[in-house]
This record gives structure tokens, C-alpha cells and sequence, in this order.
């Protein structure tokens, strides 16, 4: 018996059981969470105060910089954001350009999340052709087959 693993957004899950469950053995769902990295983020650590943030911000306009923002809000409350990079050699040649002008630079991975939902089932060897292929009406869900007994 094959077992197939769908990963699909919470949408398509509900649509994708329903056209599935009349036709396999088993079925069941699951959740995970998925993550990649989405890049290098170069920022000025967190001041203690948004004065000392502000006269930072001062100082990189003062040198040119004037592609910075200093964050208001949340756990990175006065860090003074200097960019995202995709690329790692960017990030760290933007680090060179400003700890060169005396500041104090650091950076760290973005990590990127979202959920994924999965439909594992489990159909008869004899009904595989008869079900036809589950990404014909969903185009955006990915499918995987497993060889087991389940």
C-alpha cells in the first residue's frame, strides 16, 4: 500500500481531505512548522534610550548614511536597522563600510517560518491509476509517495 504526504496551506487541506477521503484506506492530518533563512540582517545594537539611538542615527547621517531606520518598537526597541541582505557578502561588506567609520555593526540570520499543513493516506495499489494526480486540481500542493505498510 503506498502512503502519500500532501503539504498544502490550511485552505487547500480542507479541500484536498474532502476530494481524498472517499477514496483512500487511511487518512490523517498533521502540522508543521517549516522555516529557511531569509537573509542577514546589519543593524546597531539596541541603545539604552531612543536619545542615544537618535544621536546615533545623527552620526551615520553625518557620514553619509542615510539608509537606516531606528526601530520604535518591540524587542529590538532602539537597534538602528541597517539593511536585509539575501547575501552574506553583502551583509558583511556593508559591517566593513560602517565599522570603518567607527561604529559599532552586527548582524543576524533572519529566519523566515510558516505552517504546513499534511494530509498523509494510505490507497490501494489496484486504485493508484483510478485516483488519478492529486496536483491536476491543486496545482499548489506538493505530493510525496512512501512505500510502506501502514
Amino acid at each position: 500500500t503506498p502512503l502519500y504526504s500532501s503539504a498544502a496551506s490550511d485552505v487547500y487541506k480542507r479541500q484536498v481531505l474532502e476530494a481524498l477521503k472517499n477514496d483512500v484506506l487511511k487518512i490523517r492530518t498533521r502540522k508543521v512548522i517549516s522555516s529557511q533563512e531569509a537573509g542577514y540582517w546589519v543593524y546597531v545594537p539596541a541603545m539604552k534610550t531612543r536619545e542615544e539611538a537618535l544621536d546615533i542615527g545623527r552620526k551615520l547621517s553625518l557620514n553619509d548614511i542615510d539608509d537606516y531606520y531606528v526601530v520604535t518598537v518591540g524587542d529590538n526597541e532602539n537597534t538602528i536597522s541597517l539593511g536585509l541582505y539575501r547575501d552574506i557578502q553583502n551583509a558583511d561588506e556593508r559591517i566593513r563600510e560602517l565599522t570603518n567609520k567607527g561604529f559599532n555593526v552586527d548582524k543576524q540570520i533572519k529566519i523566515e517560518q510558516w505552517p504546513e499543513f499534511w494530509l498523509d493516506y494510505a490507497i490501494a495499489t489496484d486504485q493508484i491509476e483510478s485516483m488519478g494526480n492529486i496536483n491536476e486540481s491543486y496545482p499548489d500542493v506538493s505530493t510525496n509517495k512512501v512505500e510502506c505498510s501502514w
